[in-house]
């Protein structure tokens, strides 16, 4: 997945709650590239780290800290991950700052009812575990402070032509799926699958015969679920039916449904059939109704268009930054220590998601690598 705006971004949004440091006091735990990191700031960046590291490990089952990353111990990748998260925080403050960006009253009133929200969620969690606000609150703001270096650099572009790099590479589709498969997980028999075949073939030919989508879908949806013997009485069968956007990519010829959709027009209704597990009825919908919804959904289209290129000119020179670590403090704030057992808080600061394998064939899904990142499609709902 891409490597550089959305690790930031997703670092940034991702706060995970952790443990005590007890009383000890350390100024900074190191310096990235000169730059002092206070132990609130390190331990929200590190409880990232292991957060990532706790998806990461073989096998979830067991000890985290008993098994290994990349052949790395999982404390050392915790710190290596820590680091190139500070790494990017600590470039993007700088080019923040080297731009002469700043924030509109309405943006920095945004920000502030976002952060002072977020702080009355988490505070009493973060208090007592040394992390005070002005920490959550340069934690929080980072990533507002992305948005707009990022955006900075995709200035050349007009507004033509990220909605027709938009409209040409992602679409935006209503759909239900009519199973091929029982509610054990095996395919039907041949009889039930053909009946299924001939639900779905009816509800298409009734979209032809000018029955909306919706008229078609929700009698194909209870009939369908029925012959899979499937028992959905307890649901309606508008609870089938979902909207997301899709990318039309197939160089790589996995997405085969994105080839399909690309051959539909706007407003027009198709099918397509699934690796034989279900049949996709589906819509073609205009990508954005409204100027807003447009704007809403432009970081991500630009992530797309452009983190790559950004990623390749950024990373090289963070990566370079020198870490110089105070060695008794890195080992007192242990990631042992930490202690998520409460649920992270998403930041709202992004339009970005934190899972970095996320593949998103269908819907919105943001990649993350110190401080990277495009999603596989644009996000239906946008950022801050």
């Amino acid at each position: 997945m891409k490597k550089v705006l959305a690790l930031c971004l997703s670092a940034l949004l991702c706060v995970s709650l952790f443990a005590g440091c007890g009383k000890k006091s350390f100024d900074s735990v190191l310096t990235v590239d000169g730059t002092p990191i206070t132990p609130g700031i390190y331990r929200l960046y590190q409880s990232i780290a292991y957060t990532e590291a706790s998806r990461s490990v073989p096998d979830a089952s067991k000890d985290m800290f008993s098994q290994k990353i990349e052949d790395k111990s999982v404390s050392d990748w915790i710190y290596d991950r820590t680091v190139s998260l500070l790494q990017s925080f600590v470039y993007f403050q700088r080019e923040f700052d080297r731009l002469k960006l700043s924030f509109t009253e309405e943006e920095q009133k945004q920000m502030n009812e976002t952060i002072e929200s977020e702080w009355k969620e988490v505070s009493g969690v973060y208090e007592k575990n040394g992390v005070t606000k002005e920490d959550f609150t340069i934690y929080d703001e980072s990533s507002f402070k992305v948005q707009k270096v990022f955006l900075d650099s995709c200035s050349d572009l007009s507004e033509e032509q990220v909605k027709d790099f938009f409209n040409k590479n992602f679409a935006l589709i209503t759909y239900t799926q009519l199973p091929l498969m029982d509610s054990t997980g095996n395919a039907l028999s041949e009889e039930a699958a053909k009946k299924v075949a001939a639900i779905a073939e009816k509800a298409l030919a009734e979209t032809k015969d000018g029955a909306s989508f919706m008229e078609a879908a929700l009698p194909a949806i209870t009939d369908a679920y029925k012959e899979a013997g499937f028992d959905i009485t307890s649901y309606k069968p508008e609870n089938f039916v979902m909207r997301t956007y899709l990318n039309l990519d197939n160089e790589d010829g996995k997405n085969a449904l994105g080839e399909t959709v690309s051959k539909v027009d706007v407003n027009n209704i198709g099918m397509h059939k699934a690796d034989g597990q279900y049949y996709v009825l589906f819509q073609r919908l205009e990508n954005y109704s409204s100027q807003d919804e447009f704007e809403a959904l432009k970081l991500n289209v630009l992530l797309e268009m452009r983190s790559d290129e950004y990623n390749a000119k950024a990373e090289p020179i963070y990566k370079a930054y020198e870490i110089v670590a105070d060695s008794a403090a890195v080992k007192y704030y242990d990631p042992k220590k930490l202690d998520l057992t409460e649920p992270p808080v998403n930041s709202a600061a992004s339009a970005l998601t934190p899972d970095e394998d996320t593949t998103a064939s269908s819907s919105s899904a943001a990649s993350s690598e110190a401080a990277s990142g495009a999603s596989s499609a644009p996000a239906d709902a946008s950022s801050k």
